[in-house]
């Protein structure tokens, strides 16, 4: 228990509720700071008053014996003493009337009106008798207890003030301390009952299940109540629980994609064993056989090459792109003089690309790009009649550059739309595997560009490739 509290004592200083606890006691101090100016003013103007009083109820005794009487010195000291001040002078209707002088006059340092002070004056005189080191003589000034325009005046040393004051500090500083301790320490345990813990919970919840996510066990319990922590909790639970189903998803995919990828492996050598049995069965002369070889050559043909790009794409043998200044016209006609076209089909290139256009990208990968564009949409044209067209352009579009890849084809079906940049699902045609276009934006993605459809219809679709534009 020892060892546990001593732990946990080491670690307020690098924890939230350590923080919280420093944090109010200092917010508590200064609120203290604030209000201590103003209580050692108003202190400084009681005690002055108190010796203000105290002068005037030593005068009572020269009222009674009249003006005329004449007091000896030791009484004079006597009645001093008792009130405090060295020196006493009463006016009334602007007459000085009553005076009891000191033994020894002095020159004045210091006057102050009592009758004229301002909460700020008060404020810098008690500051200015707190911090002088000075035993300065004061000249006080009040009003005196008959009204009107009677005053009263005193004199005295400052170091009584000054002890005064000084023993006031000290009493509010460590009042202050104690408040700010016994305040900041209440509202520590408040907050961290109630949010420090909850807090803290869901931490080590999150550390607990960033250990093992695939324990269900680990899934925070969310509580009922309705505050933000509350919110904070459910929403984890619903995080956490996701992941554990992506997480899940994944596991299989991948158990999934290595049988995949061996069945592909093995299925790849037996179609290579296939081609060769068909390539020596296109040598006889039967005419059956001369008819049906070419079309099974064709597709065993599209099975090596299906197997081949499955296995590519599941080993991610992309190579990171080498960016460079690329001319995008001369990276169109490298792609229209190798892109085959299918006999008898006429298909009318146009590459619309202005020479100055220049992009930020990996010439390699921006032909692949292009290549599996322009394939795509042959293979849509060789299922129409008519002549079909391929035009290619580019221009600036803000910070960054458009190269659109129009055609006049049948357009893309509604229901290849939905997953038409996912590998193995976006194909339109019979056999397709879907991976030109999943990989064209995963290379156009790895240059810091983006392949999108943009219009598609009976008069043709339109995909359009955006890189960055070439430094200048």
């Amino acid at each position: 228990m020892l060892g546990r509290a001593l732990g946990w004592i080491r670690s307020l200083p690098n924890s939230l509720s350590g923080r919280l606890l420093v944090l109010t006691i200092i917010v508590v101090m200064i609120v203290e700071v604030v209000v201590f100016l103003p209580s050692v003013a108003r202190h400084r103007d009681e005690w002055l008053m108190e010796r203000i009083g105290a002068a005037q109820i030593a005068t009572l005794s020269l009222e009674v014996a009249g003006e005329q009487a004449i007091i000896s010195d030791e009484l004079r000291r006597q009645i001093l003493a008792k009130a405090e001040v060295e020196g006493v002078s009463v006016k009334r209707d602007g007459t000085r009337q009553l005076i009891l002088r000191p033994d020894m006059e002095s020159p004045i340092d210091v006057q102050y009106d009592l009758r004229e002070e301002g909460v700020v004056d008060m404020i810098l005189a008690a500051m200015g008798s707190l911090m002088s080191q000075e035993n300065r003589a004061l000249r006080v000034v009040a009003g005196g207890r008959y009204g009107g325009d009677d005053t009263i005046e005193i004199i005295l040393h400052e170091e009584p003030l000054q002890r005064e004051l000084r023993e006031f500090a000290v009493r509010i500083f460590w009042l202050s301390l104690f408040i700010s301790v016994a305040t900041g320490t209440a509202i520590f345990f408040v907050l961290s009952y109630m949010m420090v813990r909850p807090i803290q919970r869901i931490t080590d919840n999150m550390v607990a299940f960033r250990a093992n996510p695939e324990d269900a066990g680990r899934v925070i319990a969310p509580s009922d109540s309705h505050h933000e922590i509350g919110v904070a909790e459910r929403e984890l639970a619903q995080m956490q629980f996701k992941i554990r189903e992506a997480l899940n998803q994944k596991n299989r995919l991948a158990a999934l994609g290595t049988a995949v990828s061996k069945i592909n492996h093995d299925l790849r050598n037996i179609l290579s064993s296939s081609q060769l049995v068909v390539d020596r069965l296109a040598g006889i002369t039967d005419p059956t056989v001369q008819k049906l070889a070419p079309r099974l050559l064709k597709t065993i043909d599209r099975a090596v090459h299906l197997t081949t790009e499955t296995l590519k794409y599941g080993r991610s043998e992309e190579a990171a792109p080498v960016l460079r200044p690329v001319c995008v016209c001369e990276v169109v006609e490298e792609v229209i003089t190798s892109t085959p076209v299918p006999d008898g089909k006429m298909i009318d290139w146009s590459n619309e690309v202005p020479k100055e256009v220049q992009v930020h990208a990996d010439p390699d990968h921006l032909f692949r790009i292009l290549m599996n564009l322009c394939r795509n949409a042959i293979q849509a044209l060789e299922t129409q009649d008519q002549p079909g067209t391929l035009k290619l352009r580019a221009e600036a579009t803000g910070t960054m550059v458009a190269i659109d890849v129009a055609d006049n084809g049948p357009g893309i079906p509604e229901r290849a739309r939905e997953h038409l940049f996912e590998a193995f699902a976006g194909s339109v045609r019979p056999g397709g595997t879907g991976l030109g276009l999943a990989i064209a934006q995963e290379l156009a993605r790895a240059q810091g560009g983006n392949v999108a459809l943009v219009t598609t219809g009976d008069e043709g679709t339109v995909f359009r490739i955006e890189l960055p534009p070439a430094p200048h």
